[in-house]
């Protein structure tokens, strides 16, 4: 879902302007920063999901909207997969939400608290700064590349013989069991921040200069 088809409010506040707010104000610095990549509705998990934006830097970091007109039934399930993901989270909280919402949250997740101005406008304030996540799950965090950018690691590491005709899940399985997951995640964030513009494997592309830059880096 784009920013401009969402529709919910919080308070006379709209989900998008909250989103808009969020890019504007508390992400200025990692746009401006040409070593970061900031995505809307990243996909998790071979797809079961989508962060609402996410940054990718020295680290993977989820921002994650819940309005006031919002539920937050699905938070739990959300907080099982990225935390599997992200490491770091923050949710992005209506204050009506905000007591129900930190019961869900693990310790290390940040909280940023919406509330709305005189002029109908969004504020955000932080409530607390996200930590480390300390439970990434190697598998999950593989499955955030795309096929060939498993392949290319995995030629780089000499572990591809036999592999080229497999699925992606096995790329996978052995990216996860093979490589030290500080690596892989260094790895897998290089090659999301090489990719064009895209929204997945299917309708995008790695540049060949990203291609060039991955092998080189799988290698150092």
């Amino acid at each position: 879902m784009t920013i401009d088809k969402i529709e919910k409010r919080v308070g006379t506040v709209r989900d998008r302007e909250i989103r808009q707010t969020l890019h504007a104000k508390v992400l200025r610095k990692f746009h401006a920063d040409p070593r970061t990549r900031v995505f809307d509705e990243f996909g998790l998990c071979t797809g079961l999901t989508r962060v609402d934006v996410a940054v990718v830097n020295g680290a993977l970091h989820g921002f994650e909207i819940k309005s006031d007109q919002d539920n937050l039934s699905r938070l739990p399930s959300q907080v099982c997969l990225y935390s599997k993901v992200l490491d770091f989270s923050t949710l992005v909280v209506g204050e009506s939400h905000l007591d129900a919402a930190r019961s869900l949250l693990p310790r290390w997740w940040g909280v940023i608290v919406v509330t709305c101005s005189k002029n109908n406008t969004p504020i955000l304030k932080w409530e607390r700064r996200s930590c480390h996540n300390p439970s990434l799950d190697p598998l999950s965090v593989a499955q955030l590349l795309w096929r060939r950018e498993a392949l290319l690691i995995l030629e780089a590491h000499s572990l591809s013989k036999g592999l080229r005709a497999k699925p992606r899940n096995v790329l996978w399985e052995i990216l996860a069991r093979e490589i030290k997951l500080n690596e892989l995640c260094w790895l897998v964030r290089q090659a999301i921040k090489n990719r064009g513009e895209w929204r997945d494997e299917e309708s995008s592309f790695v540049t060949p200069r990203g291609v060039e830059n991955l092998q080189i880096l799988a290698q150092i």
